[in-house]
């Protein structure tokens, strides 16, 4: 991959590598902090604050792969930094858009911990008369770990007829609104074992993200689809597994 080998080179501070690395993400980078920062002055600024700790501090990255993630943390850190030190943006009542990186792996560690905001839920409900449980939720402004149990000698298949629990869709807020989750970062089926059956069981981590920002304690529930909810780019309220946000830790 060509950012990775860029990542390379720009960790043994070649320059030229750099400049040509920073340079592949100007636009997502102006995309992330435009919609944070309503000044183009200070969006700038976030900009050359993220390159400059972009280059200083480029050697300290684990993974190459995780460039993105790890630079769009710190220009998101960046424009918070204005935000405090001026309050020159704007704010609506809107959920704040964020034009993420499409196909990009994003890690957990980013989208939890990417806002102030982060809390965890106790579940432990079971998806209609599946046999599969949602066991868990940690939410962020950002994004959601959750955690589903796939009990031994459990029967369920999704709409597209494969054995993990039903697909997350979205949340729905207090006040009745629906976003969607429209970027699957991670599904971890690491956890789980199989049977003599062939068929899978145990414990499923799956890691979302969304295109807005959201106020974690406006979330009423999670949204799952059912099996039956088919391939359509419009759904009612029986295509969904209405999970609501009732125990937290």
């Amino acid at each position: 991959m060509e950012i990775t080998r860029l990542v390379k080179r720009a960790k043994r501070k070649d320059a030229d590598a750099f400049t040509e690395l920073m340079e592949s993400q100007m636009q997502n980078m102006y995309k992330v902090a435009r919609s944070i920062l309503s000044r183009d002055e200070d969006v700038a600024d976030a900009i050359s604050d993220t390159i400059l700790v972009c280059w200083e501090k480029i050697d300290t990255l684990k993974k190459n792969r995780f460039f993105r993630t790890w630079m769009t943390r710190i220009l998101i850190n960046k424009c918070n930094d204005i935000l405090r030190a001026g309050q020159r943006t704007v704010f609506t009542d809107e959920p704040l858009e964020i034009e993420y990186m499409e196909n990009e792996f994003l890690n957990l560690e980013w989208i939890l911990k990417g806002s102030n905001e982060s809390q965890k839920f106790d579940i432990n409900k079971e998806f209609g008369n599946t046999g599969v449980k949602l066991v868990s939720a940690e939410i962020s402004a950002l994004g959601l770990e959750l955690v589903s149990d796939y009990p031994k000698g459990c029967k369920y298949a999704d709409m597209n007829g494969e054995h993990q629990p039903p697909s997350f869709a979205g949340v729905k807020m207090k006040d009745g609104k629906v976003y969607t989750y429209e970027s699957v970062v991670d599904g971890s089926g690491e956890q789980f074992e199989t049977g003599s059956s062939g068929k899978l069981y145990g414990k499923f981590t799956e890691t979302v993200t969304t295109k807005k920002i959201l106020e974690v304690k406006q979330i009423k529930a999670l949204l799952f689809f059912k099996k039956s909810a088919g391939d359509s780019e419009t759904y009612k309220a029986e295509d969904y597994y209405e999970i609501p946000l009732e125990v937290e830790k």
